[in-house]
């Protein structure tokens, strides 16, 4: 039996947003303007969840999260931008992710069963894909794109407009280039070094996909190869998924650069 009212009576919510009627809006928190919270999304005592904002179901606000904060960028004056962010997502306490921004496009996007840690933070117009994590302080800039799966550790800096791939594995470092699929960026080097092994190994990957990433990977670290070549090459290996998700990765044109 429900024990507390599913609206905490010393909340703030706008008239204009929208609580599913089995979400629960804890005491003292504030759902701003336009904003949507899902079926059993719990905003926690103090969380916040900004104006026009839309939380699908089973995500978890937790006490001083700001989900849905004004971009920060200089020159917004109030337009009109949102955030939409999927299932199953958990933002803990000091996590802030801004809206989408007007020059950007004007929306930020996060996934499904994504875990946002303590005070990390995700800016405008990013796209966040599925069970990803940010460790503890992490920073995801403005624009950047950080892929399924792929897990950021704690104090991890990315660059705007960087892109993050699938399994990518980041520890305790400034990300100045992109990250390939299924690979390591460590500290002091910024970039893809290695294979992500242990997250393979964690998704159930087997030792003949694995192999075929290992080659992969050593042709694009392959610095007598330029781009292009690189590309011809493993576009030649046989194309399971993950070397398709390999090469999609690399095919696409980067506002960066690319990390080897």
């Amino acid at each position: 039996m429900q024990t507390e009212p599913a609206i905490h009576p010393t909340a703030i919510v706008h008239p204009t947003a929208t609580i599913h009627p089995d979400a629960h809006v804890g005491a003292f928190a504030f759902i701003g303007a336009g904003a949507v919270v899902g079926a059993s999304t719990i905003v926690e005592p103090h969380g916040m969840v900004g104006r026009n904002t839309t939380l699908a179901n089973n995500n978890i606000v937790k006490s001083y999260a700001l989900v849905g904060g004004d971009p920060q960028v200089y020159g917004y004056d109030g337009e009109e931008v949102f955030l939409h962010v999927g299932n199953g997502n958990v933002f803990y306490p000091h996590t802030n992710i801004s809206r989408g921004s007007v020059n950007g496009g004007g929306t930020t996007t996060v996934g499904n069963n994504n875990y946002f840690l303590h005070c990390s933070h995700i800016g405008h117009d990013v796209v966040i894909g599925n069970n990803v994590t940010l460790g503890g302080y992490s920073g995801v800039s403005g624009h950047a794109h950080i892929d399924d799966g792929a897990t950021l550790g704690g104090h991890v800096g990315i660059h705007q407009y960087l892109r993050v791939g699938k399994l990518a594995m980041v520890s305790y470092t400034r990300i100045t280039k992109d990250v390939a699929p299924y690979t390591t960026a460590t500290p002091h080097k910024g970039y893809s070094t290695a294979l992500n092994i242990v997250g393979l190994r964690r998704n159930a990957m087997d030792s003949k996909t694995i192999s075929a990433l290992k080659v992969a990977l050593r042709i694009y670290m392959d610095k007598n190869l330029t781009l292009a070549e690189v590309r011809q090459h493993i576009a030649n290996l046989e194309q399971i998924p993950e070397i398709q998700e390999f090469s999609n990765f690399i095919s696409q044109d980067s506002k960066r650069s690319y990390g080897r």
